[in-house]
């Protein structure tokens, strides 16, 4: 019989024994850190991979899709046992898989700066020959705005006049980040800008046919800029083409694979058929070859 201090020698070789093959085994595979950051919009394998990745394992990697990126300031997390899903059994042993990685995309505030360029070019563009006098302390955005791009195409959809708190009320939106949400920057009047928007306060017959006008006109405009985005652009999903769907819902994803019925530019809704039900459902075009689509 052993001595209790040949037992504890044994346990502690045996220890280092089992650790050391651990870390032989896992030596050679390639580690994937738990937080990603992305710039594209839409996402492979190969996003979550660091950058010292051999080439071979990364172009594996960039053959799955997995969907659409998640939106500027929501995070998206895959769990061990989603990744590990997805993967063939070669590829699995190659990599070392945390618990979990959390994605997130590369995002910046919307600077006021950006937002006063803006209100100024609408203004002259309306014909209000003061909109330089408007600084940056006349400015107030209110709650950050993120964006993913340089150039997010700032555009003015609005504006209208509050005489009560004499303050001016433009509502602006990111024509190349459709994801984003229009939004009201709440603006001081200088000099001449509250009697010159002061006929879009009226009340009456006139002021109601004012209104209507107004927004005539807005619809107009976005269906141009809509128009001409797709006559620059190239579509992003083709008819009768193989998609990935995303399908959301709360804290839910599922992804899946569709046929697409029709040719979808960024931002439009188009009939997809699942490949599973043959359900013909609408989805929104997100990234190239990516849709969007709750349930």
């Amino acid at each position: 019989m052993l001595s209790r201090g040949v037992q504890g020698l044994l346990m502690v070789g045996l220890a280092l024994a089992l650790g050391a093959g651990a870390r032989a085994e896992s030596r050679g595979r390639v580690r994937m850190f738990p937080r990603v950051l992305v710039d594209s919009a839409s996402m492979t394998l190969a996003d979550l991979l660091p950058a010292a990745a051999p080439g071979g394992v990364r172009d594996r990697a960039a053959r799955i899709l997995l969907g659409a990126a998640p939106l500027a300031g929501s995070p998206r997390r895959f769990s061990r046992e989603e990744i590990e899903s997805w993967l063939g059994p070669r590829l699995a042993g190659e990599l070392e898989i945390p618990e979990s990685v959390v994605v997130e995309r590369r995002a910046r505030e919307l600077s006021r700066e950006e937002v006063l360029a803006a209100i100024r070019a609408a203004l002259g563009e309306k014909g209000f020959l003061n909109a330089g006098a408007l600084g940056l302390e006349d400015v107030s955005v209110g709650m950050p705005v993120m964006v993913t791009t340089a150039e997010p195409g700032l555009r003015v959809l609005g504006m209208k006049l509050d005489p009560a708190l004499h303050l001016a009320v433009f509502r602006l939106w990111t024509a190349k980040e459709q994801a984003v949400r229009p939004f009201d920057v709440i603006v001081r009047p200088v000099d001449g800008l509250a009697q010159w928007m002061a006929p879009t306060t009226a009340t009456g017959t006139d002021a109601a046919s004012r209104l209507i006008e107004a927004r005539t006109r807005m619809a107009e405009r976005a269906a141009a800029i809509a128009r001409r985005a797709r006559q620059r652009g190239k579509p992003l999903v083709m008819a009768l083409r193989t998609a990935s769907l995303v399908l959301v819902s709360g804290t839910m994803e599922i992804h899946t694979t569709v046929e697409a019925l029709e040719r979808g530019y960024l931002g439009e809704i188009i009939r997809v058929r699942m490949k599973n039900t043959r359900q013909v459902i609408r989805a929104k075009v997100v990234a190239p070859g990516c849709l969007e689509a709750g349930f």
